[in-house]
């Protein structure tokens, strides 16, 4: 071979080793020989009213919610893993909604229809105090499903600081954080039982804890995921718009190794966005924020917020050792009451089934009135997830 031929061979493999492209990228496989792939599902904030709570009794005091999630416990259950932010607490009957008391029968339907893990960093997080805290930790454990961001102890804390979950050969970690605790300072000593977004969480909200926040998600990459996701309950109620401190949150989580941010407590759909992003140490990755996930299930006389989702991620482990989200969707919801006469009051429907059912002929299933209801749900969700 001539010498020009050699240098040519010279140069295109220095040009493979420069530009990264020695081999195309492959899914990786688990121990198993299946794809290394992980689906989510993700809802929003579930609460009572005493209407709800109410629908639920039977006449020997007990309660039964299953009924009200049947219609969307097949996209819970298909998921790998399923989550959504608890807004209340299990402390034993005599049960209140106005002091956010739900009946442990609600943790039961939740684990039913599919739900695996339950943030419980949030506004009501110590509405009923530490015990309170303790014996909603308690009743979740108990229903089968695991509680996020806030600890029974100081030493809950320090043995689990971080919610690890292996699914199909991938280690997600999971953290949870709020802006406060309904306007209230926590007593002193007991700042351990939740993780906080705000230094000045019992007032105005603007001085953002970095501090604690890079502590927490240090941890969480100490236990080497390929996956860090955190949900955050913070924003304003009823209100959609993206502050400048939330921005500030979103930039300092993912410029420190989160690759999902899940957020509740507007009870409104807000923006999905993707996006590439570089963070600090240089690494340039693919992140993803739902500013907001709405209601699941909390029925509020604002009509928009019963229009809800269930997020939909799928994420992919590659054979370089990367792991992205690899698609997004998501189910349109509906909370709707069907009347004191029903059955079922207050359930949570599938806007597609429900549809289709009704355009079947299944008038039984569905209202006209409901029917016209739903047909705009899709649209108006459309509008209010889509990033400009």
């Amino acid at each position: 071979m001539s010498k020009k031929y050699f240098r040519l061979l010279w140069a295109v493999a220095l040009w493979i080793l420069m530009t990264g492209c020695a081999r195309e990228r492959h899914v990786a496989v688990n121990e198993d020989g299946a794809p290394c792939k992980a689906t989510l599902a993700a809802v929003g904030d579930i609460y009572l009213t005493q209407e709800q709570m109410l629908s639920a009794a039977a006449a020997d005091g007990s309660y039964d919610f299953s009924s009200a999630f049947s219609a969307v416990a097949g996209e819970l259950t298909n998921a790998d893993l399923a989550v959504g932010n608890l807004e209340g607490n299990f402390c034993g009957a005599p049960y209140d909604t106005e002091t956010r008391n739900y009946p442990e029968a609600l943790a039961t339907a939740l684990q039913g229809a599919g739900l695996d893990v339950l943030q419980t960093a949030n506004t009501y997080t110590i509405q009923n105090g530490l015990t309170g805290v303790q014996s909603t930790l308690q009743a979740i454990s108990n229903a089968g499903m695991q509680p996020l961001g806030t600890f029974a102890s100081q030493s809950d804390r320090d043995e689990h600081p971080v919610l690890i979950r292996e699914v199909n050969g991938i280690k997600i970690a999971m953290l949870a954080f709020t802006k406060g605790v309904d306007n209230v300072r926590l007593p002193e000593g007991t700042e351990y039982c939740v993780n906080l977004l705000y230094s000045d969480y019992d007032t105005s909200y603007s001085t953002v804890d970095t501090d604690a926040i890079t502590a927490c998600i240090e941890q969480a990459k100490a236990e080497q995921p390929d996956v860090i996701i955190a949900m955050v309950h913070w924003g304003s109620e009823y209100d959609s718009s993206i502050s400048d401190s939330q921005t500030e949150i979103e930039d300092l989580l993912f410029q420190n190794g989160v690759d999902v941010i899940l957020g509740s407590h507007s009870h409104l759909v807000g923006k999905i966005a993707k996006k590439q992003i570089t963070d600090k140490d240089g690494k340039e990755k693919n992140v993803l924020t739902a500013y907001s996930l709405g209601n699941f299930y909390g029925y509020d006389e604002m009509s928009a917020t019963r229009e809800s989702l269930i997020l939909q991620l799928e994420f992919t482990k590659y054979d370089d050792g990367t792991t992205e989200v690899s698609a997004v969707d998501y189910t349109p919801i509906y909370l709707a009451d069907c009347g004191e006469e029903a059955v079922c009051r207050y359930p949570v429907i599938h806007v597609e089934n429900a549809i289709s059912l009704y355009e079947s002929h299944y008038y039984d299933r569905v209202s006209e009135e409901l029917y016209d209801i739903l047909k705009k749900v899709p649209a108006d969700l459309k509008e209010q997830v889509e990033d400009e």
